[in-house]
């Protein structure tokens, strides 16, 4: 399934669309690459592996934020449904390039085209050239953010909230992480990477209070002091 969204939030509900994996028999481009189109109609409002009913198809007028790859066993429907074709196993994906295509048999399609072909693309930074142009606070902050924000901990975070939606706690929904990770990995190696993550998230929120004892809790002290001397009533003139 190809993945994509037309907003900066970072939750369940994406844009998704299912597309087959050419066989060794389809045409090539010449260089040995094949190429897949995937029409932004095909994309489908999702939450999870189901389709949202109703959803709003996608509107790309105001860009894309995502574009991501997943391979699912489930069908874009809404119910959970499995695919019959699918088979649990090891999988190598190469991919040489993602970009946009033109429909010219469509309405505006051709027009469309020569249009952003008139268009001067501007050269865009490297990841280097990204890196030296950070304002210096940035440069010095950005170590401590990943500790606190990373990719896995905010799926945790997520699959945190909807065990609790479920009506697991805390230990309910680390007894099912534990319980299904036990299934592919062994019961041992599942446990001790729950208390891995147990132990790092520990970690994590001793840090982050000392940081606020440090940076955060004096200027709010301060703040705090100089409000009660700014608000301090004025003696009557007698």
């Amino acid at each position: 399934k190809m993945t994509t969204r037309s907003d900066k939030t970072r939750g369940e509900m994406l844009y998704q669309a299912a597309y087959e994996m050419p066989s060794n028999d389809d045409q090539e481009n010449g260089d040995g690459w094949k190429t897949i189109k995937i029409p932004f109609e095909d994309f489908q409002l999702v939450s999870g592996p189901k389709m949202v009913p109703d959803g709003k198809p996608l509107n790309t007028t105001g860009g894309i934020y995502q574009i991501g790859l997943a391979l699912s066993k489930f069908q874009i429907s809404d119910k959970t449904s499995e695919l019959p074709s699918f088979r649990p196993g090891y999988f190598e994906v190469q991919v040489r390039e993602i970009g946009l295509f033109w429909n010219s048999a469509a309405p505006g399609g051709a027009d469309a085209k020569a249009s952003q072909d008139a268009v001067n693309t501007p050269d865009t930074l490297s990841k280097k050239e990204s890196l030296q142009k950070r304002p210096m606070p940035l440069k010095l902050l950005l170590p401590l953010a990943r500790i606190f924000v990373n990719e896995q901990s905010q799926r945790r975070k997520s699959a945190m909230r909807i065990l609790k939606k479920r009506g697991l706690s805390r230990f309910g929904a680390i007894c099912f992480a534990v319980k299904n990770r036990a299934r592919s990995q062994g019961l041992v190696p599942a446990v001790f990477r729950a208390l891995r993550i147990a132990f790092r998230d520990c970690a994590t929120a001793v840090v982050a209070f000392c940081l606020k004892l440090i940076l955060v809790y004096p200027f709010v002290a301060i703040r705090r002091f100089l409000r009660l001397f700014s608000n301090k009533p004025k003696p009557a003139n007698e």
